[in-house]
């Protein structure tokens, strides 16, 4: 893989409305590469907590639009899951992951989009779990992703999982 981070809305975009542009697809494409590291912000596509398990369906229709131009290139999309700076216990790594509400959270995140795209194929999508290991200790991050790791199996067997491993004290 030769890849890119492509920066997501809202969270590194100030203004709602400057989404990926296939522009931007066919640029990366044109430069060589054929791998794009999306993070996505939690909170963009839902708000804190997920309203009757729903993710906001306008925000997720932009992210099938990537995945479509992605694959027409024949680039593999990794998506990436940012935490918004007042999702509890966020300042604090170590206590991010020993709370239950952050990792339900998180595997309610990851089980909708592993509905939504079951059936796309590995070779053009991945799941990052966590952009950072929130430096805790491996037993933590281990217990705290778990659980979200079942989420996306239950829907999706054989979905590519990643995470960051080696900051802090997590030693992968």
């Amino acid at each position: 893989w030769h890849g890119i981070t492509l920066t997501s809305e809202q969270y590194y975009r100030p203004h709602a409305d400057m989404k990926a542009q296939e522009h931007e697809i066919q640029a990366i494409q044109n430069a060589g590469f054929n791998f794009i590291r999306y993070p996505l912000d939690f909170e963009y596509y839902h708000g804190r907590v997920l309203e009757d398990g729903k993710m906001n369906e306008n925000r997720l229709k932009e992210l099938d639009q990537l995945l479509a131009w992605c694959m027409e290139r024949d680039i593999h999309l990794n998506l990436v899951c940012l935490f918004g700076h007042d999702w509890p216990s966020y300042a604090n790594e170590n206590q991010f992951v020993k709370n239950p509400e952050n990792a339900q959270g998180l595997a309610q995140f990851w089980n909708a989009l592993a509905q939504r795209y079951a059936d796309i194929p590995n070779r053009y999508l991945s799941f990052s779990l966590l952009d950072a290991s929130w430096g805790a200790s491996d037993e933590d991050h281990a217990a705290f992703l778990s659980p979200v790791v079942d989420a996306v199996r239950q829907i999706s067997p054989d979905r590519c999982m990643m995470t960051n491993v080696g900051e802090g004290m997590i030693t992968g």
